[in-house]
């Protein structure tokens, strides 16, 4: 009986206009679907007659394939945004390139540490990531800031004011956002 909603004949009866074949995949975990997904519609594809595959997964395997190309453009806007305005609001070039080699390395830390604990690239690590680049950039950019602006006094004079202007607001947020979490 179940058959005959799997193969719809045209108007006339004589012509076959659309047929269904089920496949079922055992065992495919979270993340094998991406790679089951890519292989079923290459499959497809391949075919001379109009063919298509679906499966319910497919909705968040199109996620897990769009996650990683999505992260990494999302951290390159917001890194970029974040250069141009410090290029406008730091009074020494040389201090924004200190700022934003801050920022890349900060997230290239994360990255390689999500690697390195195995974890999964998702919506909240993706925010997650994207959120830490608004974190160095704030705690950076107002200890380099203070500490550029101070000119005509030593090097350690200039850190000493730097860190007395922002040092206590600096530990103060990051304090407030770590109780923040929990």
């Amino acid at each position: 009986m179940f058959h005959f909603s799997d193969i719809l004949f045209d108007s006339t009866g004589n012509l076959l206009d659309v047929s269904r074949v089920l496949v079922q995949l055992r065992y495919v975990g979270a993340s094998n679907q991406s790679r089951a997904m890519r292989i079923l519609k290459n499959i497809a594809k391949s075919r001379t007659i109009k063919t298509g595959v679906y499966a319910d997964f497919f909705q968040f395997a199109e996620q897990y394939d769009a996650m990683l190309p999505g992260t990494l453009s999302t951290i390159a806007i917001a890194s970029f945004a974040v250069i141009i305005v410090s290029l406008l609001l730091i009074p020494k070039k040389v201090t924004t390139f200190w700022v934003s080699l801050s920022i890349i390395t900060v997230n290239v830390g994360i990255l390689g540490f999500m690697t390195f604990w195995n974890v999964r690239l998702d919506f909240i690590s993706m925010i997650t990531i994207v959120m830490s680049v608004g974190f160095c950039i704030d705690f950076a950019s107002h200890l380099a800031f203070n500490f550029a602006k101070d000119e005509g006094i030593s090097t350690s004079e200039r850190m000493r004011n730097a860190l007395y202007n922002v040092g206590v607001p600096i530990i103060q947020s990051a304090s407030s956002t770590i109780i923040g979490k929990y």
